[in-house]
């Protein structure tokens, strides 16, 4: 689009206006008219070079003379907003190009002599001589106003706030800090200028600084510099530093300075900053920032890194560099404020959430000189609600065709006379090549219409004139040259707008609607339009064959979030369906995407979605991440930059709508574009899987040849779609699925088709049978009639590669979890698919977050899946010697560690048990133990002496999955426990995961029944606050040891162990070795038993699993007995037995 018509038949002035059209005597108008609103072309660039374009030497200025009778207004703000209508206000904006030179002759200081002479030292200097003073406080104290404080020292070390209440001037022949005192911990506000005072900062060599160092000690939410209203800061050769307010909160304001009136910053430096937003600066209404040959460098913050501001900020001659926001934007203007930006260079700043640099808000106003450059950064700046605007200075000449900047309106302009873009004269109006205008913001991973059409016009009879596009019939015509199709997915042509008439039909109603306008531009357009028709019908007809199977239906599954906050899970799962094709790295890939479909999206998004798959850019996790740009109805036309890219990414499509949708991929035919890559979607609903499978692994083979030469991405994707148990994909390398399949040696799947058949259908069954363990265990119900425990649709995404190993090898971040490639074989050809690391990850993802103990409630899916792998292993292998230590190994290598820590706790405080500390003795392990097993013995013990109105879930789901119902429906007994949580301090340090183990206490006794403040303090959680110890009062303590219990006991029954009956004896017989006696327990259901008990004169003293007790410090003048315990903790109790002294031996009685 050649935009430089647009310099032909104007004048000085240029605006672009969103929604309507203003024209003005002699003043050429530059109309922003979208092309079509079905008509959308994307260019994304996934990533560019940074540039190695070099700062022009920095300027020194001067700073303002408060002395000077020519300057007496320089400490008032100007608290009228710049109308940019006003005639007489045309120079407000501009910055003085003359700047002042500190090395001036006619600027030294008169007392230039003791200034050198008095070194190492404070002092002020006035007619009446030099005053010498031991402090920099006590010389402002007693300055008189416009003195000039001499500070010829390297270092002050402050203990209390600078205040400065009068009109000063500190000067220095130093480097000059200004830090903390060491003796404090912690900052506060280093600096703060009252009302209607002013201070000026100088150096009398341009080489030396005044710094003010925060060194990042926490500044207890104060600013390190604070500027009230109608005060003035100047300083020239200064830096501001390392200043603190990052203490994990999400409401700081500022770090650096806050700014109620005026600072002025010559070759000054603001670096190292932390702040939630406003790192370097906050602006408060009618105050004034200028920045001339500055620095600001290395700040931190969430969003608003820069300044949040309501003032006016003009930035000049200045770098930004390597300023890091989590999230969101560079600059907010607000409420009237204005930001101007002249010769300003932005440089490797990052952005992790969004590729805004700047938004204006509220009739703010952003005005842009010359020599800015955006290089290799975000390029956005949104113009939001109530006539926010641009003002360009001056031609921006740091973009090309492929580097564009994009301006944003997220608010129409609903008055004619608003100017969303102004140019201030005819170079100005140049930049409109280099810029893209559109009405709506659109995120960086949306789809950006970069073909706006653009229509220029001439003044009309000294009138405003409505948009074109107020016209229906003209707004139709240019619907149909953008889009010649009868229907959305573009399948059927309409043929009638190739023939002569039509189009010159199409001529005269345009040509009529334009005649009193310049028609050179609109020509050139429509001449452009017609004739693109003639090849879009070319293009057409070519690829007709193609059009059916480039269909994709995407189901209602409803959005991802909306599942998430149904179920209250923990995963991020994007409803991303497989479309087949990837991006191709080192190209810019042209397509197009048409979309049929009713689509909001205000709410309900429909988008395409990129990640790689196997191989990562620079093996990160955060790369494996979905890009995603919007997608709307009818053609979506893309140029997705891969040409920095090293590695391919697998396109989606995602639909997080309530309703299905169609969408027609189509790759380019003659220009560099998207391929193809093997996939497989097993549907339960198709007859046909086995034979698109047999289908697909050939494909595989085949495609592998290609990607062994480096000519294809070694990449593939399985997906598994179940009637009730959900979606589950999985990505890998091509070569490495081959590689598993090859391990099938005994029934070869590339050998043969029946075995290929044979083998879909079992992995697709033991894979659904998984996830309805999974579900069932979650306490999830596919047809529950609370919509509330109905499985997610979502697809969940397991993400296999060799490479990436941070945060570790096996991780989850809620849109995927994450699993090493040696990891995948056993999995993927169904021989082991209830490992630890697959559960623990997608426990992650599923975890409730209501009750969520990071690394520990995850977990509990592995402990279960391990139970019953063993359960069953007992069962196939019933002669096989089994071992506690194997048995405990099979849950994990660090269950015999902890069993054996819990087994020493209780054995040794059998009598002290609110000395065990067990639960609280390590993060993860220990609660994971206690839980496990106290809701595991519950589950499947007889509850009939409980009052729990959960009993039916419990039998059916278990303890833990009736708890998550309850959780997930929000009823009333969730309620209560969600109001007596206390804000206990305690939590302080790790408030979600203490408070959520407390919630589980209180959901565990509803559920089951019983107390389990009293449960689980017999596992040693003795942090359970007195009122949730108090709720759970109401219900009966558990009479029966539950904490005797160990994991091995529950594959008891499935080694047909026999449980006690009303024969069982407990036996005991007595030995003495080497003068010491032993008691020696004998019982047929030996095996049954889990642990012994001592009582003293009916007092339990000591507790053992081994069958024969020491007695060592016995009292012979007391009576004993033995009670033992089985699995099901039925228990036999010994005869008594006591101390014989005239026999000298133990015997019963």
């Amino acid at each position: 689009m050649n935009k430089k018509s647009i310099l032909k038949n104007k004048k000085k002035i240029a605006f672009i206006v969103l929604g309507s059209i203003v024209t003005t005597t002699t003043i050429a108008i530059a109309i922003f008219v979208p092309l079509s609103k079905n008509k959308n072309k994307t260019t994304i660039n996934v990533s560019k070079d940074e540039g190695n374009d070099k700062v022009k030497p920095i300027v020194d200025l001067k700073p303002i003379d408060n002395n000077d009778q020519n300057n007496k207004d320089n400490n008032k703000v100007d608290p009228k907003p710049i109308d940019n209508n006003d005639q007489n206000n045309e120079d407000n904006n501009k910055v003085d190009p003359k700047p002042i030179d500190n090395n001036d002759q006619n600027n030294e200081d008169s007392s230039n002599d003791s200034f050198e002479k008095l070194d190492n030292t404070i002092y002020i200097e006035d007619k009446n001589g030099i005053q010498n003073f031991e402090t920099l406080e006590q010389a402002i104290k007693k300055a008189v106003e416009n003195d000039i404080i001499n500070i010829n020292k390297e270092l002050i070390e402050l203990d209390e706030t600078i205040i400065i209440n009068k009109n000063l001037t500190f000067k220095t022949n130093k480097n000059l800090t200004f830090k903390f005192n060491s003796k404090f911990e912690e900052g506060f506000k280093m600096l703060e200028l009252e009302e209607n005072s002013s201070l000026t900062l100088i150096t009398k060599k341009t080489d030396d600084f005044i710094v003010f160092d925060g060194e990042n000690k926490f500044l207890q939410d104060n600013p390190l510099i604070h500027v009230l209203k109608n005060a003035k800061l100047s300083a020239t050769n200064a830096k501001f530093l390392n200043a603190n307010n990052n203490n994990n909160k999400f409401n700081t304001k500022f770090a650096t300075f806050w700014n109620k009136g005026h600072i002025i910053l010559n070759n000054a430096e603001i670096s190292g900053a932390k702040s939630y937003v406003s790192a370097a600066f906050r602006n408060e209404k009618d105050s004034i920032f200028e920045m001339n040959s500055g620095k600001i460098l290395n700040n931190t913050g969430h969003h608003y890194v820069l300044s949040y501001s309501k003032g006016k900020t003009i930035l000049s001659n200045s770098i930004i560099e390597n300023n890091n926001a989590q999230w969101e934007i560079f600059f907010v203007a607000d409420q009237k404020s204005s930001l101007e930006i002249q010769n300003v260079k932005f440089k490797n700043n990052s952005f992790y959430n969004s590729d805004v640099i700047i938004w204006i808000h509220e009739g703010s106003q952003l005005i842009l000189g010359s020599q800015i450059d955006f290089k290799n950064l975000p390029r956005a700046i949104v113009l939001g609600k109530k006539n926010a605007s641009v003002k360009i200075l001056d031609k921006l000449e740091k973009y090309g065709k492929n580097d564009k900047l994009f301006i944003f309106s997220a608010e129409h302009a609903k008055n004619n006379n608003f100017k969303i873009l102004e140019f201030a004269n005819e170079q100005a109006l140049e930049s409109l090549e280099n810029i893209y205008v559109q009405k709506d913001y659109k995120r960086k991973t949306d789809n950006r219409d970069i073909d706006d059409f653009i229509v220029i016009q001439n003044s009309h009879e000294n009138k405003l004139i409505w948009n074109a596009f107020g016209d229906s019939e003209i707004y139709d015509i240019y619907n149909q040259l953008s889009f010649p199709f009868k229907d959305d997915l573009g399948t059927e042509f309409d043929d009638s707008l190739v023939e002569e008439a039509k189009q010159q039909e199409i001529k005269n109603k345009i040509n009529e609607f334009y005649k009193d306008y310049s028609n050179e531009r609109i020509a050139k357009k429509l001449n452009k339009l017609l004739e693109n028709i003639k090849l879009q019908k070319e293009k057409f007809e070519k690829n007709k064959n193609n059009i059916t199977s480039q269909i994709n239906t995407s189901p209602n599954l409803k959005s991802a979030n909306s599942n998430r906050e149904r179920t209250n899970q923990d995963f991020r799962y994007e409803n991303a369906e497989i479309l087949g094709y990837y991006l191709v790295p080192g190209i810019i890939n042209k397509f197009n995407v048409y979309l049929e479909g009713e689509i909001d999206n205000k709410n309900n998004f429909i988008r395409i979605g990129a990640r790689p798959v196997n191989n990562v850019k620079d093996n990160k996790w955060q790369n494996v991440l979905l890009n995603k740009w919007n997608l709307e109805r009818k053609l979506n036309k893309f140029e997705v930059d891969m040409t920095n890219e090293p590695y391919a990414k697998m396109l989606f499509l995602i639909n997080d709508g309530n309703r299905s949708v169609k969408i027609r991929v189509e790759p380019s035919n003659d220009e560099p574009t998207i391929q193809k890559h093997p996939y497989f979607i097993y549907k339960h609903d198709q007859n046909d899987n086995g034979e698109r499978f047999w289908n697909y692994i050939n494909e595989l083979k085949e495609y592998n040849k290609t990607v062994n030469s480096y000519d294809k991405p070694n990449m593939t994707i399985l997906e598994f779609q179940f009637e009730e148990q959900g979606n589950f994909q999985i990505s890998i390398g091509s070569r490495e699925l081959e590689e598993a399949y090859k391990q099938l040696t005994d029934k070869p799947l590339f050998e043969s088709k029946e075995n290929a058949i044979n083998f879909i259908e079992n992995y697709a069954t033991k894979l659904e049978n998984l996830f309805k363990w999974i579900r069932k265990f979650d306490g999830y119900e596919a047809k529950d009639l609370n919509e509330a425990n109905h499985i997610t649709p979502s697809k969940v995404h397991m993400y296999f590669t060799s490479t990436i190993i941070k945060p570790s090898t096996f991780f989850a971040i809620g849109e995927y979890f994450h699993l090493p490639t040696s990891y995948s074989r056993d999995f993927l050809i169904g021989r082991q698919m209830h490992g630890w690391g697959f559960l623990h990850e997608l426990g992650h993802t599923t975890d409730n977050r209501n009750i969520m103990y990071p690394d520990s409630t995850n977990n509990l899916f592995g402990m279960e899946a391990a139970r019953k792998d063993f359960e069953n292993y007992v069962k196939q292998n019933p002669n096989s010697k089994i071992t506690l230590d194997s048995e405990l190994r099979f849950y994990h290598e660090a269950i015999p560690r902890i069993e054996k820590k819990f087994n020493e706790k209780l054995m040794n405080k059998i009598n002290k048990k609110e000395n065990n500390d067990f639960f609280l003795s390590e993060k993860f392990w220990p609660p994971i133990y206690s839980w496990y097993i106290s809701f595991t013995f519950l589950k499947n013990f007889d509850l009939k002496d409980s009052n729990s109105k959960y009993k039916e879930d419990i039998k059916k789901y278990g303890l833990w999955g009736a708890m998550q119902r309850i959780i997930r429906e929000k009823d009333d007994d969730f309620n209560k426990v969600m109001e007596i949580i206390p804000n206990e301090q305690q939590a302080n340090m790790d408030r979600k995961k203490i408070i959520n183990s407390w919630r589980i206490v209180a959901l565990l006794s509803i559920v089951s029944g019983y107390d389990f403040s009293d449960i689980l303090q017999r596992y040693g959680q003795n942090d359970i606050p007195e009122i949730v110890k108090s709720f759970t009062s109401q219900f009966p303590k558990f009479s029966l040891p539950i904490e005797y219990i160990t994991l091995n006991t529950f594959t008891f029954k499935a080694q047909n162990f026999p449980l006690y009956s009303d024969k069982t004896e407990l036996n005991i017989t007595f030995e003495q070795e080497n003068s010491k006696w032993k008691v020696v327990t004998d019982i047929p259901e030996k095996d049954s038993t889990i642990g012994y008990e001592l009582y003293k004169n009916d007092k339990l003293v000591y507790f053992t699993r081994s069958k024969d007790i020491l007695m060592e410090n016995m009292d012979y003048n007391s009576s004993y007995y033995i009670i033992s315990y089985d699995y099901k903790l039925n228990k036999k109790q010994s005869k008594t037995f006591v101390f014989d002294q005239s026999e000298n031996k133990w015997k019963t009685i």
